[in-house]
């Protein structure tokens, strides 16, 4: 026993001797190494206090301001907060030490300390003071508070201040940059792909987190309109504009309730589908006339029109032909298989909108693998199926590639989104089926 222990221990004495180093190379670099630029940058900005900065979200600037009236005008001041999210970051490596390892948590603490802080960019990132020493301090509080929860709630102990404390986490870490709406995408896919907590999406609580991001959200889309010409004359617009999104976000899930409570249909994904069903008569007018104008080829618009008609008709056939099963699966209250083709879509069209040639072999590649990827999540831990899940697949990768290729390959003026194709058809058959408009089995009647 005692000769296992001093094997483990090694490993340990040797990461602490190796984070011993990195922190003196840090300690020492924050005492000679002049300021970069973009960080003599981001104190100024810090020195005038603002809703926005340029390309920036606030807070950094904020809590810089802070460092300067708490430490004063000096080189300490100016990465006095990285020692901050430095410590704050290692803090929440040692709680999950503690809980991989109750027993002897350094054993799992001073190597994932070594290991972070020895990885260039974190060493480096972490040790300046740009924007990202704080996000990475956000993501990882977020990670830790959703983690949480999630096991709370597995265990039956749900306990809602993890939840709306991950929720201010992630709202500041998006404050903090943009690109940490990233870890919201992920957040989402978690609790879609995880099945113990998929019953949250029938919980009040998800979307009132949802209401706390719509606030936060509401600085960047002020920052946006001040930046079209013309549209806001001036400050003053944060609090209304922040306003407006929560009190509509509030409105919109009420709203969906109630049409959900009345036996309508799912009333989120029918409020969601409204926009494009109400534009429908413009498109249509808008293909015609560039039809007449000869801006769109007449192959082209015969094309477009045949691949919707049929795209419509296999997602229909697909809803109405599994039964019961696939109107929970496909089509009911939780639209599970929605999702992959949504969020497949969406990623590889962000993608390819900064690195693919959107329509291009890479690009429907990609969209492909998200596709198989999230049904797969999607099913682990499933009961089986009667209805093949790669029957599914087949479809939603049919619909959604070809929608991109017409695009792309006929240069449509008018683009043809796969995804909302499914959503649309799926949901109207949700709506008539719980109208009893469409047969559905003795499953899904009320009574039975």
């Amino acid at each position: 026993m005692t000769e296992r222990r001093g094997v483990t221990a090694r490993p340990v004495v040797v990461a602490q001797v190796a984070v011993a180093i990195l922190i003196a190379i840090k300690i020492y670099l924050a005492i000679f190494m002049p300021p970069i630029g973009d960080e003599a940058y981001y104190w100024m900005w810090g020195q005038k206090l603002g809703w926005s900065y340029f390309d920036h979200p606030p807070l950094h600037p904020w809590l810089m301001r802070l460092m300067s009236i708490i430490f004063g005008w000096n080189l300490f001041s100016i990465r006095a907060l990285t020692w901050f999210t430095l410590g704050g970051t290692l803090w929440i490596f040692w709680l999950w030490a503690k809980r991989l390892k109750p027993e002897d948590p350094s054993a799992w603490f001073w190597p994932t300390a070594a290991i972070y802080l020895a990885t260039p960019l974190f060493f480096l990132m972490s040790g300046i003071s740009f924007h990202d020493h704080l996000l990475i301090f956000l993501c990882a509080l977020t990670a830790h508070l959703f983690l949480v929860f999630a096991e709370k709630f597995e265990a039956g102990e749900p306990n809602l201040r993890w939840l709306y404390a991950g929720a201010v986490a992630l709202g500041l870490a998006v404050l903090t940059k943009y690109n940490g709406v990233f870890i919201a995408v992920g957040l989402i896919v978690f609790f879609i792909a995880h099945r113990p907590l998929r019953r949250m999406w029938r919980s009040v609580h998800l979307y009132f987190v949802a209401l706390i991001m719509a606030g936060f959200q509401a600085r960047s889309v002020a920052n946006a309109l001040y930046g079209i010409t013309g549209l806001l004359d001036g400050p003053g617009w944060e609090i209304p504009i922040a306003m407006t999104l929560v009190a509509g976000t509030a409105l919109l899930g009420w709203l969906g309730d109630q049409i959900t409570l009345r036996g309508v249909g799912n009333g989120f994904w029918l409020l969601l589908i409204t926009p494009t069903l109400v534009n429908l008569p413009n498109i249509a007018e808008g293909s015609y006339v560039l039809l007449q104008r000869g801006t769109m080829s007449p192959f082209a618009f015969f094309a477009a029109a045949v691949f919707l008609a049929a795209a419509v008709a296999i997602v229909a056939m697909v809803c109405k032909s599994c039964g019961a099963e696939a109107e929970h699966r496909m089509s009911g209250a939780d639209f599970a298989s929605v999702w992959p083709p949504l969020l497949a879509t969406t990623i590889a069209g962000f993608v390819a909108a900064y690195s693919l040639q959107a329509g291009g072999p890479a690009h429907l590649v990609l969209i492909v693998t998200l596709i198989a990827t999230f049904n797969w999540l999607q099913s682990l831990g499933a009961p089986e199926s009667s209805w093949p899940v790669w029957t599914t697949i087949l479809v939603q990768i049919f619909v959604c590639t070809s929608g991109e290729l017409l695009t792309h390959q006929l240069s449509l003026p008018i683009a043809i989104n796969g995804a909302w194709v499914i959503i649309v058809v799926t949901t109207a058959m949700n709506c008539l089926r719980s109208m009893d408009l469409l047969p559905r089995s003795n499953a899904l009647r009320p009574g039975h």
